[in-house]
């Protein structure tokens, strides 16, 4: 009897040594400082790790918004404005394709004609201008030349006629180019210059053809334009628009 009690007193002892023992199985489990979670099949896991939390100085800046691209000059229209910044006010409309072929004018070098030009055919060209200011244009002038980039612009033809038609604004209609808008007008104001001119076949190089450009009386600059258009006639001048070829308007 006493060997049977010293015995269960050796395998008490040995229990509880075993249970009170380090874990040495070569893992984490057990070990002070791990955290336990069952798995589903009832066994013991680490529990990760919280997350850390996202810093927002690690996100990536957002993209900056594309620069919009400035807006190129309408196809065969050549203009600029003292208001704006240009060192001279003009507005040229293109039609020509080179000084060999009519109409007999350049076109421009980044942009080609406004229009494509039928011999014999009637447009109107219509001009909503404003002479700026106390020592604004007292008239403008409508004119043919050969090249809006070097001088002489002007045709030779253009220049030995070029004050002999005077013309008041609208409602009144020029039917010739050059034409000479200086009647009626008055320093500061606002007006519309309208031309049905026909493009005459029969012209030749240096002649009553090429590019048409509107320029302040006398060199002015003080003017600018606030929109421009030009329509096909159905049938010479002062007949009905059939079509809109130019629709320009100062942003």
């Amino acid at each position: 009897m006493k060997k049977l009690l010293i015995l269960a007193v050796v395998l008490i002892l040995a229990f509880a040594v075993t249970a009170c023992g380090n874990d040495d199985d070569g893992d984490d489990i057990g070990d002070a400082g791990d955290t336990q979670v069952a798995d589903a099949g009832g066994n013991q896991a680490d529990e990760p790790a919280d997350e850390p939390a996202d810093d927002p100085a690690d996100d990536p800046a957002d993209e900056p918004e594309p620069e919009e691209e400035p807006e190129p000059e309408e196809t065969g229209l050549h203009y600029g404005f003292v208001r704006d910044g240009a060192g001279g006010s003009h507005f040229v409309i293109v039609i020509g394709e080179g000084p060999d072929v009519w109409p007999y004018a350049h076109s421009q070098t980044y942009g080609g004609r406004a229009f494509e030009p039928i011999p014999g055919a009637t447009y109107r060209i219509s001009y909503n201008v404003t002479s700026d200011g106390d020592i604004g244009a007292a008239g403008w002038r409508v004119r043919w030349i050969t090249d809006p980039y070097s001088y002489p612009y002007y045709t030779m033809a253009d220049g030995e006629v070029v004050n002999n038609f005077p013309a008041a604004p609208y409602p009144e209609i020029a039917t010739v180019i050059p034409a000479h808008f200086n009647v009626d007008v008055t320093v500061g104001g606002t007006y519309t210059l309208v031309v049905d001119v026909t493009l005459d076949p029969d012209q030749g190089y240096d002649e009553l053809i090429g590019n048409i450009t509107l320029r302040g009386t006398g060199g002015n600059s003080e003017w600018f334009a606030n929109w421009v258009t030009v329509e096909l006639l159905e049938d010479g001048p002062g007949s009905d628009p059939v079509e809109t070829l130019v629709d320009w308007s100062r942003r």
